[in-house]
């Protein structure tokens, strides 16, 4: 599932990495993902295939207004094409903009646009 979820993203932005974490070697614009919580649906017969996971993402720029961009593309690439058999449906939470003065130590300020997601999704067996 997570690979079809990043080549979603990949599709909807250019030239920009998408990782799980910001390597030390990336360079800005980038975005990042977290995989917050995943939930199994169960019935009275017992657990089933589908999946509920919630990720939080993160566009990650040099400039408010780059940030503010790349998230946009990743919030439309979420709402696009899905990609593979196993995703049923992406839904966008929330989006939010945050500033951060520093990056890892280092003086240099990063502009984030923070988007929550649900992704609903089918393991296969």
């Amino acid at each position: 599932m997570i690979e079809d979820f990043r080549t979603m993203i990949l599709n909807g932005t250019t030239d920009v990495p998408v990782s799980p974490y910001l390597r030390a070697d990336t360079t800005l614009p980038a975005v990042v993902y977290d995989v917050q919580s995943e939930e199994i649906e169960r019935t009275l017969a017992g657990s089933t295939a589908v999946r509920t996971t919630r990720v939080e993402l993160r566009a990650l720029a040099a400039t408010y207004a780059a940030a503010d961009t790349l998230g946009e593309s990743v919030v439309s690439a979420l709402a696009g094409t899905i990609i593979g058999s196993d995703i049923k449906g992406v839904e966008t939470g929330s989006v939010a903009r945050d500033f951060e003065e520093t990056v890892d130590g280092q003086n240099i300020p990063l502009y984030v646009y923070e988007i929550d997601a649900t992704v609903y999704w089918e393991k296969s067996s």
